[in-house]
């Protein structure tokens, strides 16, 4: 007869038919953005996580959490969440200027990591958490939940079987709308705290759709400005790119639209596609495939139709992120994705303060490599 080793506080579901999996024990660090983790994944997966702690510096707000979401136990001092011998991932969702320190201490504590975007402020310290994570048993995923959803998986499908062709032409839209009590929270509007504007805080996801879909980035030209507020952070983006394959690529990104939309339109030689619209969730809802070329309609359905649906935003990261930890095998987004994420950061706004085009990669010499706040 099999038999199982536990750490103390591991719970097990043992379902209908007999079978036995194991939770993982998280604790969410945060409850802001860290109450839309729990209950779209922790809760709705109850199955696979178990939600052992939360900790926020905000009493009211924790016991309020405490008793909607049921978590075992709740603090106000992230030095709790790193002494607990139940926790195994600490899911951080803290303000961006946070994010550094808070993984490499949980590392240090023999923790996996998850944590919000943007994970930090420059390449110099994703570097240093690559090292740790090396060093490391433990691993750190980033969240970037827009990868996750029936129309990405549809679209992956079709680029990856071929038959659509060579890509042509990319453009990415993120129009969004931040009023100004948004950005009257004490952390936000700030460099040092917030870490960048609509570059890092809004568009951060649209870009990364771009380069998990289409591949790295060569070079580009970028303009940011504050055409809506007085702040310190940018509010508005201009910029083009070029990617390691030759397709030219637009990005436009704003806080100042009065509808909010993301828009991804990818076109390649025998079909073009448009995500769904949704400002948030771009990925979910299948996309508008048209295709150019009648002779390949029908394989194009075909390959729609044979993509299995996917749970979309943080409910589809968490439920791949789940497999990988039990397994032990790369999460589904590795700090290398974040790397990419910020490196394009680091690249647009060195070309918009110099108006230069950027050669990427960017290595250690770089003027912006320690970080682009001012």
């Amino acid at each position: 007869m099999a038999s199982l080793t536990l750490r103390r506080g591991t719970e097990l579901q043992v379902t209908a038919g007999g079978n036995v999996s194991r939770k993982i024990a998280v604790a969410v660090v945060g409850l802001g953005i860290g109450s839309d983790h729990i209950t779209e994944a922790y809760v709705k997966h109850r199955d696979k996580f178990g939600l052992v702690r939360i900790c926020d510096t905000n009493p009211a707000l924790l016991e309020r959490a405490r008793k909607e979401f049921g978590a075992r136990e709740s603090c106000t001092d992230f030095a709790e969440v790193l002494a607990d011998p139940d926790v195994e991932v600490v899911d951080i969702c803290t303000p961006p200027f946070t994010h550094h320190q808070m993984i490499l201490q949980s590392l240090a504590a023999g923790k996996s990591v998850i944590c919000e975007k943007p994970l930090v402020g420059s390449l110099k310290d994703v570097d240093e958490i690559i090292r740790e994570e090396g060093r490391s048993a433990r691993r750190v995923m980033p969240i970037f939940q827009m990868r996750y959803g029936t129309g990405i998986a549809q679209a992956r499908a079709l680029i990856e079987s071929g038959i659509i062709g060579k890509p042509q032409i990319a453009s990415i839209e993120t129009m969004w709308n931040r009023p100004p009590e948004y950005y009257q929270v004490p952390w936000r509007a700030k460099w040092k705290t917030e870490l960048g504007g609509v570059l890092t805080s809004q568009a951060i996801h649209a870009h990364d759709l771009l380069t998990h879909l289409m591949g790295p980035v060569r070079s580009v030209f970028a303009r940011t400005d504050n055409r809506q507020y007085d702040m310190e952070i940018e509010d508005t983006l201009s910029a083009t790119a070029l990617l390691e394959s030759g397709v030219p690529a637009s990005m436009t990104a704003t806080v100042a639209s009065a509808d909010e939309i993301t828009r991804l339109r990818l076109v390649f030689e025998h079909v073009t596609m448009e995500s769904d619209h949704s400002p948030y969730n771009p990925g979910g809802a299948p996309w508008r495939i048209l295709a150019r070329k009648d002779s390949i309609v029908g394989d194009v359905g075909r390959i729609v139709s044979e993509t299995k649906e996917y749970e979309h935003g943080f409910s589809g990261q968490l439920l791949e992120y789940y497999d990988t930890f039990i397994e032990n095998t790369q999460p589904p987004v590795t700090l290398h994705d974040a790397r990419a994420s910020i490196e394009l950061a680091t690249a647009m706004h060195f070309s918009s303060r110099t108006g230069s085009e950027v050669v990427l990669p960017i290595g250690k010499q770089h003027p912006y490599y320690s970080g682009w706040a001012l």
